[in-house]
């Protein structure tokens, strides 16, 4: 499996075969103009999202300097620890079987209740975006839960389980066929 770019499309490859990705669905629906996040903000996610992934493989315990980021990750480890499911897997790649199209799940986790997919976002606001994002992880793999962590610079973790919406999932198909056509022709 490999990340690639094919006609403008972000897409995955996959024993030969491309997959947009949920990204690529969510830009045609929700077009991000290059002012929407800046640098140094995609810059503190990148890192965020890096160190969730190794504490999560191997609790690794050595933290940034940065007072801000320190905060939020001993905040959000804190969250995982009393979460109470078992990563099984982190920052792993699934395809739709149906859909056709592959997204990267931050954290696929299980307990007795099911299976999870949990997004994480190092973000103040969250918008129907995210939503919709983690709603094509959740069909991805069949979960039973979907879920928003937000870390925020401060206050508390703030856990959003995403609820099935016909609307939301009716438009990011849709825009999935679009991708799986462009990338077709």
């Amino acid at each position: 499996m490999i990340a690639i770019t094919h006609c403008g499309i972000r897409c995955y490859k996959i024993d030969g075969k491309l997959y947009p990705s949920v990204s690529a669905a969510l830009d045609l629906l929700y077009p991000l103009s290059g002012k929407w996040v800046d640098q140094a903000s995609m810059d503190r996610g990148t890192l965020c999202h890096a160190w969730m992934a190794k504490w999560l493989l191997n609790r690794d315990t050595k933290l940034p300097k940065d007072k801000e980021l320190r905060d939020r990750f001993r905040r959000a480890s804190e969250w995982i620890e009393k979460d109470g499911c078992a990563t099984v897997k982190v920052e792993a790649t699934f395809v739709h079987p149906v859909h056709r199209y592959a997204g990267t799940i931050d954290r696929y986790a299980t307990d007795h209740h099911g299976i999870y997919v949990d997004d994480f976002k190092f973000a103040e606001a969250l918008g129907e975006r995210y939503e919709m994002q983690v709603l094509a992880y959740k069909a991805m793999v069949d979960a039973d839960t979907a879920r928003l962590i937000q870390v925020p610079a401060e206050g508390p973790v703030r856990v959003i389980t995403v609820k099935p919406n016909p609307r939301l999932w009716s438009a990011f198909i849709s825009a999935v066929n679009v991708l799986n056509f462009r990338l077709a022709s």
